[in-house]
């Protein structure tokens, strides 16, 4: 009940209660990038998908808002020390973030929109972790490369014949870019380990760049970034791109001369 309300039995007890949701969601999404059995990691991440939204609607519950109000107006909270002031500040200003100030459709709106943007971060992640790519190369093209490096390689067969497969794996892209003498085919393979699912991915990303533009207009944000940099150290856009442009200025003439020295390397 309200006139019971102490930081312990409501703010703290929903930061444990949060506590587990992150301890699960970090145990699933773990399972996505490393388990062995496709089956397990579909599963991990339908698993991971499931709780994140959950842990976006739970920003949007009107009960748990009106808990975090009430105790905001006890004689309890107002004698917080700095660390549990904090805690109660920074959460209702996450409510106000997810649009508590708003009529209820627009909240809504938001809501919808938030959870939108966890799919697409699972589906655009899932993309990349998925794709596969490789060259598939002469053993003349491996020159550069110790002959224990290119047993391990896959061979398959192509109708120009037995070729071995550099694939975007670790273990397979990073002795080849450290260390084979071609560089055009250093450079094929840096672009297809930077271009991963770009065909799948960029229709995710148009659609997700938009969701976060109209998640900052609903909630009165002139831009995503002025919504994001709000919780962060630099706090607006401006001061962000100020703090970059005076770090380039700084670093630009050791930068020039360590560019100079690789290319004289080279």
């Amino acid at each position: 009940p309200d006139g019971e309300r102490t930081f312990a039995n409501t703010l703290h007890a929903m930061e444990e209660a949060s506590a587990v949701l992150g301890d699960a969601s970090g145990q699933w999404g773990f399972l996505t990038y490393v388990h062995a059995d496709p089956a397990i990691r579909e599963a991990a991440q339908a698993a991971e998908q499931a709780l994140d939204t959950y842990a976006t609607a739970l920003g949007f519950r009107e009960d748990l808002y009106r808990a975090v109000q009430a105790y905001a107006a006890t004689s309890e909270a107002a004698r917080l020390g700095p660390v549990e002031a904090r805690l109660l500040a920074h959460t209702l200003r996450d409510y106000r973030r997810n649009g508590f100030d708003l009529p209820p459709e627009q909240r809504a709106r938001v809501q919808v929109l938030k959870e939108r943007l966890v799919v697409l971060g699972v589906d655009f992640r899932r993309n990349i972790d998925e794709y596969e790519d490789a060259l598939l190369l002469e053993r003349a093209q491996l020159a550069g490369l110790p002959d224990s490096y290119i047993e391990r390689l896959q061979v398959v067969q192509t109708p120009e014949g037995p070729r071995y497969r550099v694939s975007l794996d670790y273990p397979e892209m990073y002795p080849f870019l450290e260390s084979a003498d071609d560089e055009g085919l250093r450079r094929e393979l840096f672009l297809k380990n930077h271009l991963k699912a770009a065909d799948a991915n960029l229709p995710l990303l148009a659609e997700a760049i938009a969701v976060r533009d109209e998640v900052a207009t609903i909630l009165g944000y002139p831009s995503w970034a002025a919504y994001v940099t709000e919780t962060k150290m630099a706090k607006t856009p401006e001061a962000a791109s100020a703090f970059l442009a005076d770090l380039r200025a700084l670093v630009q003439v050791k930068a020039e001369r360590d560019i100079a020295e690789l290319t004289a390397s080279k």
